[in-house]
């Protein structure tokens, strides 16, 4: 079974005002471990844009349904956003059974 999420952040990013609007497909790869892809899109508040995929794998958690994430993403980006074009994005999130949720981020350009 696949399922479909769209999520929407707001935030700074490189120092501008931004929201993140995303969607992914995921699914059980093997028992425990999901995997998921998507694509997502960063509009600044000043109307500069950038699109991104990501990729992640998920470790479901036996304690009420929470799970910890790792994910890559990769962008193509102009204006203000251009510097996105040579990061390479790798984060971890952990969400818990109520779904809240924290992430890290670590960038190589």
């Amino acid at each position: 079974m696949k399922i479909e999420t769209s999520w929407q952040h707001t935030g700074t990013l490189l120092g501008m005002q931004a929201t993140n609007m995303a969607t992914i497909t995921s699914w059980e790869r093997v028992p425990g471990q999901g995997y998921a892809e998507g694509q997502g899109i960063i509009m600044t508040n000043e109307g500069e844009g950038a699109i991104y995929g990501t990729h992640g794998i998920a470790t479901f958690s036996n304690e009420g349904g929470g799970m910890s994430i790792r994910f890559s993403a990769t962008f193509q980006a102009s204006g203000s956003l251009a510097a996105l074009n040579g990061y390479l994005v790798v984060g971890e999130a952990e969400v818990d059974a109520d779904g809240n949720q924290t992430t890290t981020l670590w960038a190589w350009t």
